[in-house]
Order: structure tokens, then C-alpha cells, then sequence
């Protein structure tokens, strides 16, 4: 569906961890997220479009800045993570 559509696709490490950009009617990304189906945490790496700068929807608040050309985070065993740009 990703080519039948003409999706975008974003790179992550490891190939394990799944990540989507939300965008509104507009092409502007509203929500990104972050998703570990493994059954043990991990630390992901994962570009995002353009975007530079996210902050977490739920729980902390917790802020992430692109560096390297990527964003990197540690998600629990089978979570999900929502941020929303910045």
C-alpha cells in the first residue's frame, strides 16, 4: 500500500521499530509515532521528515532534538510513543 499510495517513508534502527508521520489535509505533520512491538525495550533511532524537534503527547512531556540527522529513543517492551513537532 505504501507505493500504491505514494507514502513516504522514514529510516529507523532496527527495522523492528515502526514509525508514522500524521500529516493534516495540508501535508503539515501533526503527530509522529514511535511504535515497539518487541517483547524487550530498545533504543530506536528514526528520522521524521523535516522535523527537528518533538515533544511527547503523553506522560512527561518529554522533549527530543533531532542530532545526527536522527532522533533516538528508548521504548519499553510493546509501547508506543506519540509526539507531536515542535
Amino acid at each position: 500500500r505504501i507505493r500504491e499510495l505514494g507514502l513516504p517513508t522514514y529510516a529507523v534502527d532496527p527495522d523492528s521499530v515502526h514509525v508514522t508521520v500524521h500529516e493534516d489535509e495540508l501535508g503539515t505533520p501533526k503527530a509522529v509515532f514511535v511504535m515497539n512491538p518487541a517483547p524487550t525495550a530498545i533504543t530506536a533511532r528514526f528520522s521524521a521528515g523535516g522535523l527537528d524537534k518533538l515533544v511527547e503527547v503523553y506522560g512527561g512531556h518529554h522533549e527530543l532534538a533531532r542530532t545526527s540527522g536522527a532522533f533516538e529513543v528508548t521504548l519499553p517492551a510493546r509501547s508506543v510513543r506519540i509526539y507531536a513537532p515542535k
